[in-house]
């Protein structure tokens, strides 16, 4: 017959010690990334876009409008944003969030390259940012104070 031990006999000593280990860095990575890819939505507006043009003679029109599109495409193209022109002088862009912070670190270079187009204008073109991520984001001059 097989001898039964008290469970105060098993063992080394009074207690148990059990070390459970579990490698996170990978599900850390993923949480980042997934937190780094969230779709953030935009909206830029051309403020006095209508003015802009109205003093401007009916071949340089055309060449404005299509320096501003070429512009804002380009920009965009750097932060792998999606563009879509949904008025005039209105656009809305999808981008993922971790370039929310390198718009933020460049200042928003958009707007001097559109404000520096010159195809004697009288009225430079202020834009307008929004984002969703909550805040409005800084604008770098304050040509248009009801923009703030």
């Amino acid at each position: 017959m097989p001898s039964i031990k008290n469970a105060g006999q098993v063992g080394i000593g009074d207690a148990l010690y059990v070390i459970y280990i579990y490698d996170e860095t990978e599900i850390v990575h993923y949480i980042r990334e997934n937190y780094d890819q969230r779709v953030n939505v935009g909206l830029l507006y051309i403020d006095n876009y209508d003015e802009s043009l109205a003093n401007v003679d009916d071949v340089r029109r055309s060449l404005l409008a299509a320096m501003v599109d070429r512009k804002i495409n380009k920009y965009m193209l750097s932060i792998d944003a999606i563009t879509r022109k949904i008025e005039k002088d209105k656009y809305i862009f999808l981008f993922q969030h971790k370039y929310l912070s390198k718009l933020q670190a460049d200042k928003f270079s958009l707007l001097d390259d559109i404000r520096s187009i010159n195809v004697e204008m009288i009225l430079p073109l202020p834009l307008v940012w929004e984002s969703n991520s909550g805040k409005h984001l800084p604008q770098t001059s304050g040509i248009c104070p009801q923009c703030y």
